[in-house]
């Protein structure tokens, strides 16, 4: 499905708002991700800013108190609390009160959705490093580089839980993993098992909650996915179903991918299944174009083209960046995959597109917010 381009102050309004109403981080896989093709599916992986929000808004001065220049940590967002799901609008601080709207911002999944969904899942991931909210969203807007949508898209339908017990009935564990595999673990029957914190009780993600089967990779490393497609056989399993790419990597990982998201269609070799663009014949060595927040860049030999904007949480064009990820942090103020965030009481603070935002857990009904000794600040279910 084609993502539809949404004005900058529609962007900036609904993240916002949608934050808003959803909530909070935890912990997963703190380091970026691997290096690698972006394009072939199952290619060894490889990994990735909202502070000028007035000029995002509509340029006019009486939005200048919302801008972040300074990059300064000060320079926050303080999210209001919601008011139920009957809120339609959003108050930013130099009072002007936007229209909420809905934002489809990953193959037409609502954005509070993913923001509900990365909160849960770094609240309620097992001890250790695990994903925080900031790295979840920021997985979120990866585009070209992004390998696989298969726990991303489970992960989304888990969004609707209430609680730690009733997210982890849901993903299938409290071992929260948002690629096709998972480092330093094994496999226990059909489970992944994984000791995130040395003497603590392994966490587990149980591969039937996707329809997978738990395999171990060769990757020369202890390295374990869930694959949902039978790898290892002697025959090709590279295929395009319309625009979205499957097959098996190098590793032996099942990967599935819709190259629609970052503009881009699948093509196949018969050995791998690739996003390539559709226009004109270009060099990979060309860096990535920019015309405001719209990305021209080459993939597989044929530019594509995507607006960043679409993304709400990589929201920038990376002028001049190699074209395996068009798309960057539209801010300067915080590194998604870095900032381990703060915690005062109920509200900490997250990085959003290159931006410190401030929310309170009482959002979605968490009592307070938790810095753990391992991991990020996330929201704390005491039920």
């Amino acid at each position: 499905m084609l993502i539809r381009p949404l004005p900058r102050s529609q962007v900036v309004t609904l993240v916002l708002s949608l934050l808003a109403a959803c909530g909070s981080t935890q912990g997963g896989l703190t380091a970026k991700p691997d290096s690698g093709d972006p394009d072939l599916i199952g290619a060894k992986p490889d990994a990735l800013r909202l502070d000028e929000l007035g000029a995002m808004l509509d340029g006019s001065a009486s939005d200048a108190a919302m801008s972040h220049p300074d990059g300064n940590k000060s320079d926050t967002i303080v999210l209001p609390p919601d008011a139920g799901a009957s809120d339609t609008s959003i108050s930013p601080p130099d009072g002007r009160t936007l229209d909420s709207g809905t934002s489809l911002s990953d193959g037409g999944v609502p954005s509070n959705s993913v923001v509900r969904a990365c909160i849960l899942a770094a609240s309620c991931g097992a001890p250790g490093p695990n994903i925080s909210v900031s790295q979840c969203l920021a997985e979120f807007g990866r585009t070209a580089s992004r390998r696989d949508d298969t726990m991303l898209n489970h992960l989304l339908a888990c969004a609707g839980a209430n609680s730690c017990a009733e997210f982890h009935s849901c993903w299938g564990g409290d071992l929260v993993m948002l690629s096709a595999y998972m480092v330093d673990a094994e496999c226990v029957g059909n489970t992944i098992s994984a000791e995130l914190v040395e003497g603590v009780t392994p966490a587990h993600f149980d591969c039937g909650a996707i329809g997978g089967q738990c395999v171990g990779l060769s990757s020369g490393a202890l390295r374990v996915g869930c694959n949902v497609g039978a790898c290892g056989g002697p025959d090709p399993v590279a295929s395009c179903d319309g625009v979205t790419a499957s097959g098996c990597g190098g590793w032996g990982e099942y990967t599935r991918v819709d190259c629609a998201r970052s503009g881009r269609i699948c093509t196949s070799d018969g050995r791998y299944a690739m996003c390539a663009g559709s226009g004109a014949a270009c060099d990979e060595s060309e860096r990535v174009a920019c015309a405001g927040s719209v990305a021209t860049y080459c993939a597989n030999g044929a530019r594509a083209t995507i607006d960043c904007a679409t993304t709400m949480f990589a929201t920038g064009c990376a002028a001049g960046a190699i074209s395996s990820e068009p798309c960057t942090a539209a801010g300067r103020g915080c590194d998604a995959y870095s900032f381990v965030g703060r915690c005062d009481g109920s509200v900490f603070e997250l990085c959003v597109d290159g931006s410190i935002v401030s929310f309170d857990c009482r959002n979605i009904g968490f009592p307070r917010c938790d810095l753990p000794s391992v991991g990020a600040a996330r929201c704390r279910d005491d039920t």
